[in-house]
């Protein structure tokens, strides 16, 4: 059986550890350790294959056991999903695709949209989702201007993006943002 995972973990002392479904593990400012802080996320997954209200409720079904979802929808006529996760639960990408595959269907192109804190390290961008699991920010239409507001002093944005895979990892393209 599928195994599905969620990262947790508590904060002690001097030693951080991830709490929070996305959260800045530094600080892009001063570069020392930031306080976790809960986020959201949303995916819109699409999905090939289903063909009747069975498949949606096996589809369902397989989705809501995947540890860290808190709601799941599917629409048939629109062959995709919808899921929500849980605040505090960390949902990778790759989970989502295989229990859609679990379920006998073929996973499309996932759209992530997500509160959160963006890291920098030198030119590179990404989100954290849990205990050394980063989303790099690879691309997408709306880069720069990411790029600029985290220049002007922003930090904590509402991204929506496409994931997209980078060899054996998942990526973001930022398609729009919205500094929070």
């Amino acid at each position: 059986m599928l195994r599905r995972m969620i990262m947790t973990s508590t904060t002690s002392g001097s030693r951080f550890v991830l709490t929070a479904l996305l959260v800045l593990t530094a600080s892009a400012r001063f570069g020392s350790p930031a306080r976790a802080q809960a986020t959201s996320a949303h995916y819109v997954v699409a999905v090939e294959g289903m063909a009747c209200p069975f498949c949606v409720f096996g589809l369902e079904r397989e989705l809501k056991a995947v540890d860290g979802v808190a709601e799941v929808a599917v629409s048939l006529g629109e062959s995709r999903a919808t899921v929500d996760v849980r605040p505090g639960a960390v949902v990778q990408p790759e989970v989502l695709r295989s229990a859609i595959r679990e379920a006998g269907f073929t996973p499309g192109d996932i759209t992530l949209t997500l509160t959160a804190e963006v890291r920098t390290s030198g030119d590179a961008l990404s989100v954290v989702l849990g205990d050394h699991a980063l989303l790099s920010i690879v691309g997408g239409s709306a880069l720069s201007g990411l790029r600029d507001a985290l220049t002007a002093g922003a930090h904590r944005f509402e991204i929506t993006s496409a994931v997209v895979r980078r060899g054996d990892h998942d990526a973001l393209e930022v398609s729009a943002f919205r500094a929070r």
